[in-house]
């Protein structure tokens, strides 16, 4: 599947329109719409709904435009790299996912030193849950991931630097909530609670295991992938939100995070594909979050 063919498809999915996307594309009308037509024809299926004011993208074409836009992505940064690796000094753009926790305080730290000896370089950062950052890692379209314990049984094919510190876990209440006067929670003071919880099911079982919870005592109202849209749930009283402490945000007004008793902690790692030879730029990066880690661990 060309390249090119996707882009073109894309160009029409965004412009709803084939001569405002032939223009864009710096070609004609009628060859865009014989491009497209072939590609229908092709794929044995419909990619728009035509009519006469625009096009409008089927089932199958949304399925199309998700997959396309990640290969366009993984063609222009293989591009990129390419060129990176081709120049002695060290330039172009790292991309980076990172998972909302306190892990973006380091990766802050570590973009400094990096912009400080290579200012040149820039970076693209992708904010997600675990599932997220670690399948754009295994498909290739983050160079390197923050992330927090714990992890999928199998982690073989990543390579992973341990980093300084550790991911408190515990809940998020409503400030006018009883629990909020604690400064620590225990396994009777949750189980009773309405819990939203992380989607991820390690997480999950990390608060089973925990309080020595059957998976059925506990009251799961929902899970959650991204935190931020959780705490006005958690301000209105509709539960509490099991979180580690980086992933709420200071300024979330109107809640408290408590940890949990026992205490509660989750591991923080810079990972990278194994099969994968990184860029220079991003070689670059890892060593001085490695130095930095040691140096953490020193201190």
């Amino acid at each position: 599947m060309e390249i090119r063919l996707l882009q073109y498809f894309l160009k029409v999915a965004e412009k709803q329109n084939m001569t405002q996307a032939a223009a864009d594309l710096h070609i004609t009308q009628p060859t865009l719409s014989r491009q497209i037509h072939a590609f229908e024809e092709r794929l044995q299926t419909n990619l728009f709904i035509r009519d006469n004011k625009k096009l409008t993208l089927t089932d199958s074409g949304r399925f199309l435009k998700a997959k396309a836009e990640e290969l366009v992505a993984l063609d222009q940064k293989t591009e990129q790299e390419f060129a990176t690796y081709q120049d002695q000094e060290l330039t172009g753009k790292i991309t980076i996912g990172c998972i909302e926790s306190e892990n973006s305080t380091f990766l802050a730290q570590i973009m400094k030193k990096m912009r400080e000896k290579h200012n040149q370089v820039t970076f693209e950062i992708y904010s997600g849950n675990g599932i997220d950052i670690l399948e754009k890692l295994e498909d290739g379209l983050v160079d390197l991931a923050f992330m927090v314990g714990p992890f999928k049984p199998d982690m073989s094919a990543f390579q992973m630097v341990e980093l300084p510190g550790k991911e408190t876990l515990g809940i998020i209440v409503a400030e006018e909530s009883p629990l909020s006067q604690n400064s620590m929670v225990t396994a009777t003071d949750v189980l009773p609670l309405p819990i939203i919880g992380a989607i991820r099911p390690e997480v999950q079982e990390q608060l089973y295991q925990w309080g020595n919870f059957d998976p059925a005592d506990i009251n799961l109202i929902g899970t959650y992938n991204m935190l931020f849209n959780v705490l006005p749930m958690v301000r209105e009283g509709v539960g509490v939100a099991f979180a580690i402490k980086g992933g709420s945000s200071s300024d979330a007004i109107g809640t408290k995070f408590i940890p949990l008793n026992p205490i509660l902690e989750s591991e923080r790692v810079l990972a990278w594909k194994k099969d994968r030879i990184l860029n220079p730029t991003a070689q670059e990066f890892v060593q001085l979050a490695t130095h930095a880690s040691k140096a953490g661990k020193e201190a």
